[in-house]
């Protein structure tokens, strides 16, 4: 599986170090704004094959759908702070992958998965 990261902060820190090794995963691009910070954690991870790194302005839909598009990604699997929800939603959309949304959320709203513009519940 490929997968697009957006954030390396500590929840993306722990999907990235977690993803690591797996037999599932063929590519995590660790994106964020700081690349620096996303360039240690592949180092530290130690495989840049599975884990390339890039910068990204997260709130910028079209360079979301640009680096997922890039990468060949299925999932945009996002960390950053919720006020970056909908640019990277609708930067999943218009690549037409997944999205994963990780980003932190008032009590019991958890995560959720889409399949390109369909909220859960929602017909597919």
């Amino acid at each position: 599986m490929k997968v697009l990261l957006l954030g390396v902060g500590t929840v993306g820190e722990a999907i990235a170090r977690l993803s690591a090794g797996r037999p599932w995963l063929e590519t995590m691009v660790l994106a964020d704004h700081d690349v620096e910070r996303a360039q240690a954690l592949a180092d530290s991870i130690g495989d840049p094959m599975s884990h390339p790194v890039a910068q990204i302005d997260g709130s910028d839909a079209d360079a979301v759908a640009a680096l997922a598009r890039e990468h060949g990604v299925v999932l945009v699997m996002n960390a950053l702070d919720p006020r970056f929800v909908m640019p990277v939603f609708r930067g999943a959309l218009e690549a037409d992958v997944d999205y994963l949304d990780m980003a932190l959320r008032p009590a019991g709203a958890g995560a959720w998965l889409t399949r390109s513009g369909c909220a859960p519940g929602g017909a597919a």
